[in-house]
């Protein structure tokens, strides 16, 4: 998905949490699904075909050596963890 930005409400860049956003299977449901989202009444807990948390810190764990992508850059290995350095970096956010 690249720069396009994900319809959840709860994400921001000021609360200091990940936006953990798993897609368990990225098909043609998954993305209607993820259309209706800009819809009042559509809420992420319904979505079947996607999962999203918030944490301030995650280990990935695999029983195998993985390469991790993020973003579409490939610049670690399992395992790994991945925390918030809270208030680390100035964000600049557009209207």
């Amino acid at each position: 998905m690249g720069k396009t930005e994900i319809p959840i409400r709860t994400i921001s860049s000021r609360d200091g949490m990940l936006d953990i956003v798993i897609v368990k299977n990225a098909n043609l449901s998954f993305f209607r699904e993820l259309f209706s989202m800009n819809r009042q009444d559509t809420k992420v807990e319904d979505q079947e075909e996607m999962i999203h948390f918030q944490t301030a810190s995650l280990t990935i764990e695999t029983s195998a050596i993985k390469k991790i992508d993020m973003d579409g850059e490939i610049e670690c290995t399992t395992p790994a963890e991945i925390m918030v350095l809270n208030r680390h970096l100035t964000m600049i956010q557009g209207a």
